[in-house]
């Protein structure tokens, strides 16, 4: 018969009010009461909470723990639209009466937005403990920058399996390799440069869509602006509003419309400046967006403009795992999110899957970055481009070029935990800037307003 306590009541109804307050006293005494829960079978039964469906590893029954046993709890039903700052607030209401009520998950796998509502309740089980007490993971085994990005305060409140990075190149014979992550001001003063060689800055000036230029260059501003842990922003001192001058003095006469105005298909040539593009796995779709795309030139890795250094934007591609403190069964709980970590999809030899993201595991990209030429979303296999004269030239990976492509992976910073549901209050308010509706000062006061007022009635 199943036993599950529901004496948690007391101690975390401290959580209702802050939602931090006392939580060593609150993960003590929950702790203290909980008991695993077994099916009759003998199966370990973990409460896990989850957004609109659990990642594939945990419905492969070939391979999923045959000893363990999930019970759902899906904190996206009902949302029509997860992303937007109100269902977040809606989602953190869900989880604060489950924590009242004493129905608290023994897991979570949730976006780091819904992930940092665990670890703001001081409801979450430091992973660095159970890798000291159980084994399996380690710390030597992580990338060490996408394991400083997870850690908060000394701890491990969770963890993701791969990633993405959204950066963007220049040729270093145009921009230096100390500009790497340039800053607004410095990507504006090499356009200038840039623009008396008769360049573009990244086509824009060329049939872009016209809210591409504002993208790259707020993006990594505007979260700058905003501190979550103090629940204020700034957007009227920094880059943000010379920058937002910028894109709006900078607008396109003609535009396209693609299906992704993130990625300039066309890669970089002497006629511009910037080529932004994503990396999404080890693959030989990066092999593609550097080498064959860039003609091989050396390349400086710009990244987008930011203020902080932090101008490549690194995306969690998937949810974040962690565990409460308050979990009935840590030891099975962690051998999950074990699991979980090196789980990768079979790949047949020549599929190719360039989805996959880059593993936040050594092991996992070693493999990827060894991956036999004969695989079809091998980095090592014989790629195709086009050349000057329209033709085209088959090439493989220079070991140099993929070795610089290997050194730049470990040097990103991660922060998964950024406030990135703004971003679309942003872009929205930017729109008449860029129509020449609207000064950017203006614009940055609506915005400062709107984000700060949100943010003092939520802290």
């Amino acid at each position: 018969m199943k036993k599950r306590i529901t004496s948690l009541t007391a101690a975390l109804a401290l959580l209702l009010t802050g939602c931090s307050s006392s939580p060593a006293q609150v993960q003590s005494e929950a702790k203290a009461a909980q008991n695993p829960v077994l099916t009759d079978n003998g199966k370990t039964v973990l409460k896990i909470a989850y957004a609109g469906g659990l990642p594939a590893a945990f419905t492969d029954n070939m391979n999923m723990p045959s000893d363990i046993k999930l019970e759902r709890t899906d904190y996206f039903k009902g949302l029509d639209d997860p992303g937007h700052p109100d269902s977040i607030s809606a989602v953190r209401r869900s989880i604060e009466m489950d924590m009242i009520s004493g129905n608290v998950p023994d897991m979570f796998v949730l976006p780091p937005v819904y992930a940092r509502i665990f670890i703001d309740c001081g409801i979450t089980a430091d992973l660095f403990g159970c890798m000291e007490k159980y084994g399996g993971i380690q710390k030597e085994d992580f990338l060490p920058n996408m394991l400083e990005g997870m850690t908060v305060d000394g701890r491990l409140p969770a963890m993701v399996q791969t990633v993405y990075i959204k950066t963007a190149a220049a040729k270093t014979k145009f921009v230096p390799k100390e500009y790497e992550n340039w800053t607004p001001q410095q990507a504006m003063d090499f356009y200038g440069k840039a623009h008396d060689l008769g360049m573009s800055f990244m086509g824009e000036e060329s049939s872009w869509e016209s809210d591409l230029l504002p993208r790259y260059f707020l993006t990594r501003s505007a979260s700058g602006c905003i501190d979550l842990s103090s629940h204020t922003c700034d957007f009227l001192s920094g880059s943000f509003i010379p920058a937002l001058d910028f894109c709006a003095s900078h607008v396109p006469a003609e535009t396209y419309h693609g299906d992704d105005t993130d990625v300039d298909i066309s890669g970089l040539d002497d006629s511009r400046l910037v080529f932004p593009f994503m990396i999404n796995g080890f693959n030989d779709a990066l092999a593609d967006d550097t080498f064959g795309r860039l003609g091989g030139e050396d390349i400086t890795f710009v990244g987008y403009p930011s203020d902080d250094g932090c101008g490549t934007e690194v995306i969690c591609n998937g949810p974040m795992i962690g565990i409460t403190s308050v979990c009935s069964s840590e030891e099975k709980a962690w051998e999950l999110a074990g699991y979980w970590m090196k789980w990768q999809k079979k790949l047949e030899k020549h599929m190719h899957d360039g989805t996959r993201g880059i593993p936040v595991l050594k092991e996992a990209l070693d493999r990827d970055y060894r991956r036999p030429d004969d695989y079809g979303n091998s980095i090592n296999r014989v790629q195709q481009r086009l050349t000057g004269n329209n033709s085209l030239e088959e090439y493989t990976l220079p070991q140099d070029y993929k070795d610089m492509l290997y050194d730049y992976v470990l040097r990103v910073e991660f922060r998964p935990y950024e406030p990135s549901q703004f971003m679309n209050t942003v872009f929205e308010e930017t729109d008449p800037v860029i129509a020449g509706e609207r000064s950017a000062e203006k614009c940055a006061e609506i915005i400062q307003d709107r984000i700060s007022t949100y943010l003092s009635e939520k802290s």
